[in-house]
């Protein structure tokens, strides 16, 4: 069962989409690795519930950490995850910073042994991340962390700039692209010494599908976006197998 984190630096929002359009890939046919689950480790509040309008009651991320802490038996991730759109399922963290925070601190040293138990892929949406945060070791265990990074000069800038803080927390970064204009992968990974992947289409009609009817045949190949999906799981699937640099690709403009 791969791990993937994703986390985004100062002016890359975007980390929550591509997380959801990420665990919905994994139920593609053609996914080397059936299915996957989608947990919210974002401590400055979630944004599932707001994004897809699930809403299930008490967050489940809550949920859970109060079984970790407690130390109750069962499979935490299979029992507490809940559809947040139609085939993706995922511990949803509270909205509020200050109940995430402290559920995320309370989960993050514990969820190890509960994700060697999934099946399939592990997608953390682990919001913005900064060395300094009482949080940041919510990478823990991580195959590979992906820096998500708009193709735009800020979000280029600022994503390198948090590249050497986290070298010492993961030994596999990647970046992970959304959209194409006005700079293109191959212009990007003139830019990094990390493995540049995507990119992941900012698809606009894609996500209003994905939000409205969730993982459909239909959403995977006709969407922009879950084609470039199913393309960047693939991607961190090799990087992840490989353990060597990956490939850059070429540009895709």
């Amino acid at each position: 069962m791969p791990l993937a984190s994703l986390v985004s630096a100062k002016g890359s929002p975007g980390v929550t989409v591509a997380a959801v359009a990420l665990t919905a890939a994994t139920h593609s046919p053609e996914a080397s690795r059936a299915g996957g689950v989608l947990v919210e480790l974002d401590p400055s509040g979630g944004d599932l519930e707001l994004l897809t309008g699930a809403h299930s009651g008490e967050p489940s991320l809550l949920v859970a950490a109060a079984d970790l802490r407690r130390g109750v038996g069962g499979e935490v991730l299979a029992g507490h995850a809940v559809e947040v759109v139609p085939g993706v399922r995922a511990l949803v963290a509270p909205a509020s910073a200050r109940v995430a925070g402290r559920a995320v601190e309370t989960v993050s040293g514990r969820l190890g042994t509960e994700i060697a138990k999934a099946t399939g892929w592990v997608l953390v949406d682990a919001g913005r991340w900064e060395a300094h945060q009482p949080t940041a070791d919510r990478l823990q265990g991580a195959d590979v962390v992906g820096i998500v990074c708009r193709s735009t000069a800020p979000s280029i800038a600022h994503a390198r700039e948090l590249v050497p803080a986290l070298r010492s927390r993961s030994a596999r970064l990647a970046v992970v692209l959304v959209g194409r204009a006005p700079y293109g992968r191959t212009d990007v990974a003139q830019v990094f010494d990390i493995p540049v992947l995507g990119p992941l289409e900012w698809d606009m009609r894609g996500l209003s599908v994905l939000w409205a009817r969730g993982v459909s045949s239909r959403w995977l190949t006709r969407t922009a976006l879950g084609r470039s999906a199913r393309a960047v799981l693939d991607e961190l699937g090799d990087l992840v197998d490989s353990g060597a640099p990956h490939r850059r690709g070429s540009d895709q403009r």
